[in-house]
């Protein structure tokens, strides 16, 4: 948000920005008589709807604040400092990795022979864990994506109910 806010706020002194905005606030001004009852009209439909736009908006609240609670109540304990744990941490903002690539991160002052033995290592370890996945040969990332753990069925319960209204 603070980065748009920026972003606003150099466009701003732009000139071309400043008559294009102009352009734009002239254009909906001449044409306000053909937008502004169309305008009108939507909003009163909207404002119809408002009580059951307010109770999906409420129940995707409350999943989202019982999810967030749920990852806080996850994170108890200390940090893991297994080589796993350690793979886990490197991978967990980034996109796929090869075991070599995971090796020089980790280990980048380690002499050639010693990456290649902690290479070695690694695949028993990236195997053995079911939350690293290879998604292409040699390439590893925590999770698997597109996997939406039931929020797609709610969003899709959701719409199904209030289409039918």
């Amino acid at each position: 948000m603070v980065s748009a806010t920026r972003g606003v706020i150099r466009l701003s002194n732009e000139t071309w920005f400043l008559i294009l905005l102009i352009v734009v606030c002239g254009g909906l001004y001449v044409s306000r008589r053909r937008w502004i009852p169309a305008a009108k009209s939507r909003g009163k439909a909207a404002w119809n709807h408002r009580d059951e736009v307010a109770d999906v908006a409420h129940r995707l609240t409350a999943h989202v604040k019982n999810a967030c609670e749920t990852w806080d109540l996850s994170m108890t304990g200390t940090e893991g400092v297994t080589d796993a744990h350690v793979v886990a941490r490197l991978l967990v903002n980034r996109q796929p990795m090869t075991r070599s690539q995971i090796v020089e991160s980790i280990l980048p002052e380690a002499t050639q022979s010693r990456k290649a033995a902690v290479r070695r290592d690694l695949l028993p370890i990236l195997k053995s864990c079911s939350a690293f996945v290879e998604i292409r040969r040699n390439h590893w990332q925590i999770g698997r994506s597109g996997i939406d753990f039931g929020h797609a069925h709610m969003l899709r319960t959701l719409v199904i109910e209030h289409d039918e209204s």
